[in-house]
């Protein structure tokens, strides 16, 4: 397999690498992998009951009129979201290079704020974007300065902005007012704010319902 997509290399993930295993005669069983966001003690049981009862005798529902509704019931119930504005994918990544296909091309910049996941950046230069990163300091603990960040969005102008809160692999997180301040600088600005959620277990969405944000929640790796 090839490691570049349309001449971008591609990003480097976690999780183990099989062919790596077989060379090393190691099993995967005989490996501790710290290097993704994985459950040790499996589903749970309610999980392994809707696994169990799930029709596999037909095809699902490309709507996923059922999820899209639990997921405005569950996430945002306080809110005003029509379903329309909820679109479902097979992980974080499939709707990360969903949206770069749909907003992006050459000629438009996006912005990323680093270091973070990695599909951000590919799925932005094989759009045929330009990217801009603004890197927090490994001195700082990785911790972002909003005054810097926006500034740069100013500056640059980008048509997208990708945010990773809790960011990967830092670990490090925005709160709400500081979302909402970058947000409003995107909005002023004219650009998309996109939210990766994959790793928030908040009760509650940071980013009010806006025409200019898109956020991606997910409860399964990316």
């Amino acid at each position: 397999m090839s490691n570049s997509t349309h001449g971008v290399e591609r990003a480097v993930h976690g999780a183990l690498d099989y062919g790596e295993l077989e060379r090393l005669n190691l099993r995967p069983w005989e490996v501790l992998d710290f290097s993704v966001n994985a459950n040790p003690y499996g589903p749970s049981p309610r999980v392994r009951e809707a696994v169990a009862n799930a029709a596999i005798d037909r095809y699902p529902d490309r709507e996923c009129l059922e999820l899209r509704r639990a997921i405005i019931d569950y996430e945002v119930a306080a809110g005003s979201l029509p379903l329309g504005s909820i679109v479902c994918g097979n992980g974080a990544a499939e709707l990360i290079w969903a949206i770069a296909r749909a907003y992006l091309k050459p000629g438009l910049k996006t912005a990323i704020i680093g270091p973070t996941f990695g599909e951000y950046r590919v799925a932005s230069l094989t759009a045929g974007a330009t990217v801009v990163e603004f890197q927090a300091q490994a001195t700082e603990g990785f911790q972002l300065d909003i005054a810097a960040v926006t500034a740069c969005i100013r500056r640059e102008q980008p048509s997208l902005v990708w945010l990773c809160n809790p960011n990967n692999p830092t670990g490090t997180w925005l709160g709400r007012q500081d979302v909402l301040e970058l947000a409003e600088t995107c909005q002023r600005t004219g650009a998309m704010f996109v939210v990766d959620e994959a790793y928030c277990c908040a009760d509650e969405p940071l980013m009010p319902t806006s025409r200019r944000a898109t956020t991606l929640s997910s409860s399964a790796a990316k």
